[in-house]
């Protein structure tokens, strides 16, 4: 959907960021949305202004008609149920809606940090003490999930795709990543082209 002047979602962004995935998302949705720039290198992220919206400074920060809302999984989940429920985002008695969720959170709460292990050299952290388990492990069952696909869920694209796909894309642009781990294209999701 081209951005408009007037829409009420406003998409607080800058490139290079984790408002890729509310940005990538936007467009997956079809909703009116605008962009508001933050430019980070002035620290336009830690302005009095934007802590009123998001307390902890980051970004992606989405405003939906005057409601801030932080966290990408937050995020997604909000826009897809109230404006693409049953497409974007199974309805709560669809019963792929459990997977659906389960795949939500795992996106923010275990592949985030096993990237971190991966790329960080988090060494030393037995996987059955860490909440993510270990980046191996992460890999093993995020392949697995996307094997039979095309998606997470089956045939149709979700939110749930965006959250993990968006994780992916931000390992193949990590220089670090592309010495270290298999390249995300080698699974079958794949997001849009580079931010």
């Amino acid at each position: 959907m081209p951005q408009a002047d007037n829409a009420d979602i406003v998409l607080y962004y800058a490139p290079r960021t984790r408002a890729f995935r509310a940005l990538w998302f936007l467009e997956e949705l079809g909703e009116p949305y605008r962009i508001a720039p933050v430019d980070l290198a002035s620290a336009g992220h830690k302005r009095h202004d934007f802590l009123q919206l998001n307390p902890m400074g980051k970004l992606p920060t989405v405003v939906d008609h005057g409601v801030p809302m932080a966290e990408s999984g937050a995020i997604l989940l909000h826009l897809a149920d109230k404006y693409s429920a049953g497409t974007l985002a199974p309805l709560s008695d669809d019963p792929r809606r459990p997977d659906y969720l389960r795949w939500l959170f795992f996106a923010v709460g275990v592949m985030e940090p096993a990237f971190g292990e991966k790329f960080f050299k988090w060494e030393d952290i037995p996987p059955h003490r860490a909440a993510w388990g270990s980046f191996a492990e992460m890999e093993r069952v995020v392949t697995e999930a996307l094997t039979p696909g095309p998606y997470l869920l089956g045939d149709e694209l979700t939110a749930a795709d965006v959250l993990v796909c968006a994780n992916l894309h931000w390992a193949r642009c990590s220089s670090s990543s592309r010495r270290r781990a298999r390249s995300p294209t080698t699974w079958r999701a794949a997001p849009p082209g580079p931010d």
